[in-house]
């Protein structure tokens, strides 16, 4: 029972360290685009997400970049957000599902190994049991990962 909790936890929280660790990367001071240029190269439509300098997030579609901001929308209205009060700005980017497959996936099935091991069953239980409890983890993760999204900063204001 322990190994099933412990794999529980594990398929739970993995993806989610893992995530925040690739933000927690991409926002150490160098590694961030500090130069106005790079919202520039933006495509119209993709999702951003904008901190400004007291902390407030603003979420939305980028409508266009400027010497003097960005347009954003919204799902409530067109918002122009002046560039001295822009703090950081954070690309969205795909659902996190087949990472959370592939992290279910290996969870689930080195617990169903590990769980058929230990009662010394066939090794056709073994992989039969591993397999199974693979595709069960590997659902899971999917579900789990199909709630995050990438998130990469792209711009970070000189302090």
């Amino acid at each position: 029972m322990r190994i099933l909790i412990i794999a529980a936890l594990l398929l739970h929280f993995g993806p989610a360290a893992v995530h925040a660790q690739a933000v927690a990367d991409a926002t150490v001071p160098g590694r961030a685009q500090s130069r106005w240029d790079a919202l520039r190269a933006l495509p119209g439509g993709v999702r951003l997400e904008i901190e400004n300098l007291a902390g407030e997030f603003l979420e939305g579609r980028v409508r266009s970049v400027s010497d003097v901001g960005i347009t954003i929308d919204t799902k409530k209205a067109t918002v122009d957000v002046p560039r001295p009060s822009v703090g950081r700005v954070i690309l969205i980017g795909a659902r996190r599902t087949g990472r959370g497959a592939r992290w279910g996936f290996l969870v689930g099935a080195a617990a169903g190994v590990a769980v058929t091991a230990i009662g010394r069953a066939p090794v056709a239980w073994l992989l039969f049991i591993g397999s199974s409890w693979g595709g069960l983890g590997a659902a899971l993760g999917a579900a789990d990962g199909a709630r995050e999204r990438e998130r990469v900063v792209i711009y970070q204001a000189a302090p």
